[in-house]
């Protein structure tokens, strides 16, 4: 009988601080979304998607026994929204394969003791009811705000458009508000223990998920009414070639009563003069024009001088967009520190008033100040 010879101390102590080094980064960078979760159940008021209450999430990929796949979990990043919602997605798709995982850390005799319960304290809370109804929740809901949220980043997307966006967005919670239990039916199937009591069911979906889905929508439609308020006053523009002569003028009435500053009364006859040109240089009658194919017959036309008032610059440089991009905070620290290092306030208001005097500043000839600043700046070296 042959026997296999012990390792050595040195050879058996680095093995295990591999090991632990290994589990370890599976402990603390993969299933700490649980205490995200555990926030939001705790406290009814914050919304699933908040950055404070998300512990950042690492990438384990790997496939497991048994045909368990875990799929590569997301950071969650600060600066982009979107990781939330791809966060949420990684869970729910590596659920089984993450409690795999754990039950096999909580398991092994190897390692240290404070690990093993860490793994099954997390364990038991994503396994819970609570938690996976959660992620099932917030990985609807996320999924869909996301969708959404990505076309109205578009440049080309209508303020008409986002009204509907986001009263699409509305009628869809209240659905999911009303269809809970069937959500719950679903979180049943998937988690290892139940309620404890029946109770204590319908105060959680009272006091937790019904608040999160209410104080979702009373966001969004806050939203919503602000984009219609905003295509209310300058909706008519779109489909103006239709409209009678006396809806045109209480329109553009009702436009200059609020922007009395900025835009002068004879915006009236204006948009009266408009839809002729709009008649004449676009097809059908009635169909709608949009307010960036308005402002290209304008340019194509050259007729932007005819119309001095600016109510259609100003509604196509409204923040009708969430936003054209997103940057990173590191691109904009950069951006600050090293190469805003040697601007001051001063220069830099003035690089922004010659950006948006565009026109003007092309227009001016420079040759007196080059010539004055040569003068100035020249080194004459004596003969």
């Amino acid at each position: 009988m042959s026997f296999k010879s012990k390792p050595s101390g040195v050879e058996f102590r680095k093995r295990r601080e591999e090991k632990d080094e290994k589990n370890e980064k599976v402990i603390k960078k993969v299933p700490k979304i649980t205490t995200f979760f555990n926030e939001v159940n705790s406290n009814a008021e914050e919304l699933a998607f908040e950055p404070d209450l998300v512990p950042e999430l690492q990438n384990k990929s790997a496939d497991a026994e048994d045909g368990v796949h875990v799929v590569k979990l997301q950071n969650l990043s600060k600066t982009r929204w979107s990781a939330r919602d791809d966060a949420c997605r990684a869970v729910n798709e590596s659920r089984e394969g993450i409690l795999k995982s754990l039950d096999e850390i909580a398991s092994d005799c190897d390692e240290r003791h404070s690990t093993r319960n860490e793994a099954r304290i997390i364990n038991e809370k994503l396994s819970s009811l609570e938690t996976t109804i959660m992620a099932a929740l917030l990985g609807l809901i996320l999924e869909r705000c996301n969708k959404v949220n990505v076309k109205l980043q578009y440049e080309i997307t209508e303020l008409g458009k986002i009204v509907a966006y986001y009263d699409s967005l509305c009628g869809f919670l209240q659905e999911v508000r009303i269809n809970f239990d069937d959500l719950e039916r679903s979180a049943k199937e998937k988690c290892r223990r139940e309620y404890m009591a029946d109770n204590r069911r319908k105060r959680k979906g009272r006091r937790t998920f019904n608040c999160i889905l209410d104080s979702l929508y009373s966001e969004i439609k806050k939203r919503e009414c602000k984009y219609s308020d905003l295509h209310n006053r300058f909706g008519f523009l779109e489909t103006i070639k239709s409209l009678e002569a006396s809806d045109t003028t209480k329109c553009a009435r009702e436009l200059l009563s609020a922007y009395p500053e900025d835009l002068e009364p004879v915006v009236v006859d204006e948009c009266l003069h408009l839809k002729a040109v709009l008649l004449k240089n676009t097809e059908n009658e009635n169909t709608r024009t949009s307010m960036i194919e308005i402002s290209k017959v304008l340019f194509n036309f050259d007729m932007v001088d005819v119309y001095p008032n600016i109510a259609l610059r100003m509604v196509l440089s409204a923040a009708a967009t969430n936003c054209s991009a997103e940057r990173s905070f590191f691109t904009l620290r950069r951006v600050k520190n090293y190469l805003r290092s040697t601007t001051s306030h001063n220069r830099l208001t003035s690089l922004a008033m010659l950006a948006i005097e565009g026109r003007l500043t092309q227009s001016i000839s420079y040759d007196d100040i080059i010539d004055k600043f040569a003068r100035k700046k020249a080194r004459r070296k004596a003969l």
